[in-house]
């Protein structure tokens, strides 16, 4: 069953960009890289789980080419809901490329119904969800912040907080010629939860 909820957008971006009006913020999008296509003999179906909601059941025919559409039609379909839309690369070395546009993280588990369906048989970049350590595959975007004011950008945190769940690094960054953008977190991992920003994590 396709759930229609429509789940909250990414926190840490959009949490820093609203906090300091006087920043420029620009939010990019998260691009989440396919994975090299290696066909399976058989058929195989399954469904992903995408920002916690679920595709439609997908059915692989050990094609590459038919496999990559059939799985970019399926992860469109529920595009309104998760944010995400599903890219074919033409490429069974690149697979399917997913992309947030509006910079909200992407996490992704692959379902297995019946036979192999994996990252390698889908183009996917995602985690098993059936196994004993399965931690969702998460990917994230960055944010650039630039002054509008003749004021620098000082970035630090503080004695218990850690710079690191915002992606910045600490330091100040002269006015009218700097920007910083923030490094991408976990992109790309099996790392269960996102890392949530506390009180403290980051000063501005």
């Amino acid at each position: 069953m396709i759930k229609t909820e429509t789940p909250p957008k990414v926190t840490h971006n959009e949490v820093i960009k609203d906090a300091i009006p006087t920043l420029a913020g620009n939010i990019a999008a998260t691009v989440a890289s396919g994975t090299a296509m290696t066909a399976s003999a058989a058929t195989a179906t399954g469904y992903f789980t995408i920002n916690g909601i679920n595709t439609g059941t997908i059915t692989t025919q050990a094609n590459a080419a038919i496999d990559r559409a059939t799985v970019v039609a399926a992860i469109n379909q529920i595009s309104g809901s998760t944010g995400v839309k599903a890219v074919d690369t033409g490429s069974s070395t690149n697979g399917v490329q997913l992309v947030a546009a509006d910079g909200r993280n992407i996490s992704i588990y692959n379902n297995v119904n019946t036979g192999v369906f994996t990252a390698a048989t889908t183009g996917v970049t995602s985690t098993n969800a059936g196994t004993a350590t399965a931690a969702m595959t998460i990917f994230t975007g960055t944010l650039t912040l630039q002054s509008t004011t003749s004021s620098p950008i000082t970035i630090g945190t503080t004695n218990t907080g850690d710079i690191s769940r915002a992606g910045f690094a600490t330091g100040t960054y002269a006015a009218n010629t700097s920007v910083m953008t923030g490094a991408g977190r976990v992109s790309g991992v099996a790392s269960g939860t996102p890392t949530t920003l506390s009180s403290g994590d980051l000063v501005i």
